[in-house]
């Protein structure tokens, strides 16, 4: 009986999954800055910043993921301090402490499932200029303990779960999706990082009421980071 569960979960695996991707536009991620004109190191491959893949993150990692989408037992390209995409630092975006905003998700491969949104205070207070002038290892990344300590609210989900924004349509592809988010009043940083989380819909597993349904259990897992100003 295990046997059947086990070879119809990998034939259905096999035939539902494919390589979902996506870009965090909005604020502009660290890997994905330099689609925006910022003088950032390029990667091509910014859309599949995903734990390293199913196996890697479920399999090797036991679900554990880097920060900012890289593999936990790889090189953190995308994490302070020695990550090459966070060599030309930027702080991208600014915003209003406690003003609503709104973060774009370009869909290039959708496979459905949710976004969340998280923002840490960074443990360096630095700007533009610093950043480039000063020496950059010295600088720490953010802990996800501290991000799972800031998640954002999202405005208008639909299932009614104000801390995810289920995707509405997972057929739908190269979209930008537009998603409104509430930043905590009273928060104000010279850079925080503001992390997105993509939990995808690509494999069946049993849920929390017994059902055996697809999105359920672990998915493929994306994330990205951006590093923003709140004044």
């Amino acid at each position: 009986m295990l046997f059947i569960i086990f070879l119809s979960a990998f034939i259905t695996r096999s035939t539902v999954c494919h390589d979902s991707s996506a870009l965090l536009d909005e604020p502009p991620s660290r890997s994905s800055a330099y689609r925006f004109f910022f003088q950032t190191l390029p990667n091509d491959r910014d859309g599949y910043l995903n734990c390293g893949g199913f196996d890697t993150q479920w399999r090797v990692n036991g679900g554990k993921c880097g920060v900012c989408g890289d593999p936990y037992n790889g090189a953190r390209d995308n994490e302070l301090p020695y990550g090459k995409y966070t060599k030309d630092l930027m702080v991208t975006r600014t915003y209003k402490s406690g003003t609503t905003i709104y973060a774009k998700v370009h869909m290039i491969k959708n496979n459905g499932g949710h976004f969340e949104f998280r923002l840490c205070p960074a443990t360096a207070l630095l700007n533009n200029a610093t950043i480039r002038q000063e020496p950059h290892n010295w600088v720490q990344e953010v802990t996800d303990q501290c991000l799972d300590s800031h998640r954002l609210e999202v405005l208008g989900s639909t299932d009614g779960n104000r801390w995810c924004w289920p995707i509405p349509d997972r057929q739908q592809q190269g979209v930008i999706y537009q998603i409104k988010v509430k930043l905590p009043q009273g928060l104000r940083c010279e850079r925080c990082v503001f992390q997105w989380t993509w939990v995808t819909a690509d494999n069946y597993g049993w849920c929390s009421d017994g059902s055996w349904k697809l999105g359920c259990g672990p998915q493929t897992t994306h994330k990205a980071c951006a590093d923003v100003q709140i004044i």
